[in-house]
């Protein structure tokens, strides 16, 4: 596989970047570390001064990115310095960097395996990839480039958007909506039974819940993080959401449209 590189070019237009001296760039590198940098390192710095620019330069990183207002402060640059790339927010640069050198292995282009178990009445959209131990339910429909991970079960009647990525052991339980572009970490749980329970003589009787899970488009979920289905109608999650690890969304919930939730929140059904 081709190693990704990012030219000062290039980077101009992911990043929306004002550039000063040429680099290409094939690898990011932590502001913080001690030594030299790799060949080809871009340093993302959150807080840049002078003591922090005397370090990049000695490390000999190939462009440095930061706001506009920290490389005024600096002397000019020098030519044997790194490049420097302004911006307006250097998180939001650094998310792109991260997602431009991801080298992480990808489900995409994986096929289906010979042990993934797809029912026969189950649609898939063309590239779709599922790893072995998959188990897509009767009628459910997965659309174009979506990508399953190992051991994951997609249940009945599931729709699943284009371009979404389900890691290792997720479970999509019956008809739960899931939208494009999301990305839901391995161990989540979607559209398992509320905790409703009615009291009788006989102790606590379980209210069985017939609603669903519907999440809107660019949507990701962290690992081991629970939704319920509604008890009637759906729980519903937004438009780009961003959920963490290990959160607990109960029956009934809608969370609106660009929240972002922390991991370990609990938040009650209904």
């Amino acid at each position: 596989m081709r190693e990704p590189t990012l030219s000062h070019r290039d980077a101009a237009e992911l990043l929306d970047a004002d550039i000063d001296g040429e680099a290409t760039v094939a690898e990011l590198w932590d502001p913080q570390a001690i030594g030299v940098a790799p060949a080809g390192a871009v340093a993302v710095a959150s807080k840049l001064d002078a003591e922090l620019w005397k370090r990049l330069i000695a490390a000999g990183v190939a462009a440095v990115v930061a706001k506009q207002e920290a490389f005024r402060l600096l002397p000019p640059r020098g030519a044997n310095d790194p490049a420097r790339w302004s911006v307006a927010d250097p998180r939001l640069a650094f998310a792109r960097l991260t997602r431009t050198f991801n080298r992480r292995p990808s489900l995409a282009g994986s096929g289906v395996s010979e042990l993934a178990v797809v029912d026969a009445s189950a649609t898939l959209g063309a590239e779709v990839a599922l790893a072995a131990g998959v188990v897509v339910g009767p009628r459910a429909r997965l659309e174009a480039g979506v990508r399953v991970g190992a051991g994951s079960v997609i249940g009945a009647d599931v729709v699943i958007g284009p371009d979404s990525e389900l890691r290792e052991r997720v479970v999509l339980a019956d008809g739960v909506v899931v939208g494009a572009r999301c990305f839901i970490q391995a161990g989540a749980v979607i559209g398992s039974e509320g905790f409703g329970y009615a009291l009788s003589t006989r102790g606590a009787e379980r209210i069985h819940h017939l609603g669903s899970v519907v999440i809107g488009d660019d949507v990701d979920i962290g690992a081991n993080t629970t939704i319920d289905r509604g008890t009637l109608g759906s729980t519903r999650i937004g438009q780009r959401v961003k959920i963490d690890n290990l959160v607990l969304v109960a029956h009934n919930v809608d969370i609106g449209d660009d929240t972002v939730v922390a991991g370990l929140s609990g938040i009650a059904g209904s």
